[in-house]
This record gives C-alpha cells, sequence and structure tokens, in this order.
C-alpha cells in the first residue's frame, strides 16, 4: 500500500512538473512581448544578445503608440466590431441550434451537413466575393461592411 502511495505521488508530481513547464513555455511569448514593449528603441537595439530583463524599463513605447495613431478609436472600433458581430451570430447561432438540436424536420440531416460544409470553407476562399458584395451594396468602410461578412 505504501508503495502504491509513493509511486501516486512520484506520478502526480511528474505531472505537475510538466504542467509547469508547458506553461512556462505557453507563458513565455506573453512575457517576451511585454518585456520588449518597456525596453527604450535604443536599449533593444544595443543588445546584441536579447536579455530576459531590463534594467532600465520605459512606458515611451506605449506612449509613442497612444499619440502617433488614434489608437483608442481603433480600440473602439474593434469593441464596436466585435460586441455587433457577437450580437447577430447569437440571433442566427441560438435559434439554428435549437432547431437542430430539438425539432425533427425533413432533411434535418442534410441541412446540418451543409450548415458543416459551409464552416469548413477558409475565410480566404470567398474574401474577394465578400468584398465584391459589400462594394455593390455601398458598404465599403463601413460597420456593417465589416460586421456583416463575419455573421
Amino acid at each position: 500500500m505504501n508503495v502504491q502511495k509513493k509511486s501516486s505521488r512520484v506520478s502526480t508530481a511528474l505531472i505537475y512538473l510538466f504542467l509547469v513547464i508547458w506553461a512556462v513555455i505557453v507563458l513565455f511569448p506573453f512575457y517576451w512581448m511585454i518585456l520588449t514593449s518597456v525596453k527604450s528603441f535604443a536599449a533593444y537595439n544595443a543588445e546584441y544578445i536579447p536579455r530576459f530583463w531590463t534594467p532600465n524599463p520605459t512606458l515611451e513605447n506605449y506612449v509613442s503608440a497612444f499619440t502617433t495613431v488614434p489608437l483608442g478609436r481603433y480600440f473602439l472600433n474593434t469593441l464596436i466590431f466585435t460586441v455587433a458581430t457577437t450580437a447577430l451570430m447569437m440571433l442566427v447561432i441560438v435559434p439554428a441550434a435549437f432547431a437542430f438540436a430539438r425539432l425533427e424536420f425533413i432533411g434535418k440531416n442534410a441541412v446540418f451537413a451543409f450548415f458543416l460544409s459551409l464552416m469548413m470553407i477558409p475565410t480566404e476562399l470567398v474574401i474577394i466575393t465578400n468584398y465584391v458584395t459589400i462594394v455593390n451594396w455601398n458598404m465599403r468602410n463601413t460597420y456593417w461592411g465589416l460586421i456583416l461578412p463575419s455573421v
């Protein structure tokens, strides 16, 4: 019994060790991104071998990013696009999911297979068609011109 407990503890420890190593691998790009963003341009260019820390962190890159371009407006546009797309998708997806899950109708499997096949088409394949449609509907450079192809 004692050997079993010890074996169980060792396997649990190995699992946790693996998870910690995997977490470091997954989170390292985020650390590197933040580290690089707080280095000055001169410090970044002066490094022949990149360092895993910076002795003089600065926020000048953030100030530059927000003053060079209207980054606040870009964030607002993204928020509008995301909320509108999500709301419209929920209006379409929830009734469709209910119909496929709870209702019985003729051709249900064929229609479901058709919807699944539409989901498998890569976005890059229909981007030109979507663009032409949006231009023909005079929605270029509008929120709806961005939202409708996503829905």
